[in-house]
């Protein structure tokens, strides 16, 4: 964790500063030190912003630290680079193949190819726009028209990650200007108001997603393995390591910390930042509950984040840098800034920052001890009691299935039998009722006829 984030722990006492979940630049928003240096991210869109406009006259002049003659701009993108040039040689046979005796189709009449989910999601914000005037419809429609086909005419792949973010920061701020201001939209309410920038924003990541999901140029891809090792490594993490007032042997905490393991899993199949933030509050409740059922009272944040981070431990989900860093760009920063959802986004930021330093001091553990967990020749008491209540716990519910089944089928036979003894009763009751009698002469008779 940057050291600018203070975290106190201790035996019984585990916690992040509340001040310092805050802007360094005093504007009262939450801030983040992992994605906006230390900043909101208003504050540092205006910082970047700045720093941009004063290195740009500065461009022509600079020279390079690798010597002259050396293209800043080329080493910056060389990752870029040599990523889609690997990408190209392991598609270049199938693409000629496919295309050999096709035509190129002229870059303006070329369109974007929507996944199933930008398709469903573009006929949905379609119906909605069709409640609303038309005037505004159809200027929603071009404005967003218009920031996509910007991405596409400069190649979305080649536009730095830094500046599709801003491209769509400042799409989300003109947009919540002009439904604020003009009077083309002065008789909206402010439920469709709300509506119509929760649409513009999902459908506009949803359509982008893969040129500005985990972008070739950034390093995202080399820290989501980076963090997916270090979190392995740690599994052998208990509760009380971490001082989170989980009681995981009581069968309802178990269940709601899996289904906040479950919600953070889920998180890398959704397309939109709001998506993403939803299953960030619900597991962040999930553990809130688990929580209180542990304690039997009520929860305060001090307790909330060694909890959090022991879930990322358990649930390990897949791309997780990746899809921080993702809602930290192109969320709508109304939504990072204040709330429950920047709350928990910005809590869940800390426990990623503390799992990556994580050491021996942090969980109050001998350097030897905690060498040997990380090993995995050793693992804790705790683990080992904790599996082996598991496991009992999972034979106990395997023996009650197990009897439900023997008790099915004794019910089956039963009712088998019960059938049986009911058909035999119709039938003698039936041949009584209309008995059969064979006349030995007449069956005599018929045989010499014949």
């Amino acid at each position: 964790m940057d050291s600018k984030v203070k975290v106190v722990i201790g035996k019984g006492h585990f916690q992040v500063d509340q001040k310092d979940l805050l802007c360094k630049n005093g504007c009262g928003y939450y801030g983040s030190y992992d994605h906006w240096q230390g900043y909101c991210s208003k504050c540092f869109r205006d910082v970047y912003l700045k720093s941009r406009s004063a290195a740009q006259p500065e461009e022509s002049t600079k020279k390079s630290p690798l010597g002259d003659g050396v293209d800043l701009n080329k080493v910056a993108f060389s990752r870029f680079t040599e990523k889609k040039k690997q990408q190209s040689e392991r598609k270049a046979s199938t693409v000629k193949a496919l295309f050999r005796k096709s035509h190129e189709v002229p870059k303006k009449n070329r369109k974007p190819v929507l996944s199933m989910e930008a398709q469903t999601l573009g006929t949905e914000f379609e119906a909605f726009l069709r409640t609303l005037k038309k005037p505004i419809a159809l200027d929603m429609s071009k404005r967003i028209r218009e920031l996509i086909n910007a991405f596409e005419d400069r190649g979305r792949d080649l536009i730095p990650s830094a500046e599709q973010s801003m491209m769509v920061q400042d799409f989300y701020q003109v947009l919540q200007d002009r439904i604020a201001s003009d009077p083309l939209y002065k008789d909206l309410d402010e439920e469709c108001s709300a509506k119509l920038l929760d649409y513009s924003e999902r459908y506009l990541t949803t359509v982008l997603y893969s040129s500005i999901f985990c972008h070739p140029a950034t390093d995202d891809e080399d820290k989501d393995l980076s963090i997916q090792d270090r979190i392995r490594s740690l599994n052998w993490v208990t509760p009380s390591m971490l001082d989170a007032s989980l009681e995981l042997k009581d069968h309802g905490v178990r269940e709601v910390v899996d289904q906040a393991i479950a919600d953070l899993i889920v998180i890398d199949s959704k397309k939109s930042p709001q998506e993403k933030l939803a299953l960030v509050v619900h597991c962040s409740r999930h553990v809130t509950e688990g929580l209180r059922l542990s304690r039997k009272d009520c929860v305060n944040a001090d307790e909330f984040l060694p909890a959090l981070i022991y879930v990322v431990l358990q649930a390990n989900p897949p791309l997780l840098h990746s899809n921080l860093n993702f809602i930290s760009r192109f969320a709508n920063p109304a939504h990072l800034r204040s709330g429950e959802e920047g709350y928990f986004f910005t809590t869940l930021c800390c426990a990623v920052a503390f799992i990556e330093s994580i050491n021996a001091e942090s969980l109050n553990l001998t350097d030897a001890e905690f060498q040997r967990y990380m090993s995995g020749s050793h693992i804790p008491n705790e683990e080992a009691v904790e599996r082996c209540h598991r496991y009992v716990t999972q034979m106990e519910e395997l023996k009650t299935q197990h009897q439900r089944i023997l008790d099915s089928a004794s019910h089956l036979q039963q009712q088998m039998r019960l059938y049986q003894e009911m058909m035999e009763k119709e039938i003698n009751d039936c041949l009584q009722r209309s008995p059969w009698n064979i006349h030995r002469d007449a069956l005599q008779h018929n045989t010499q006829t014949e």
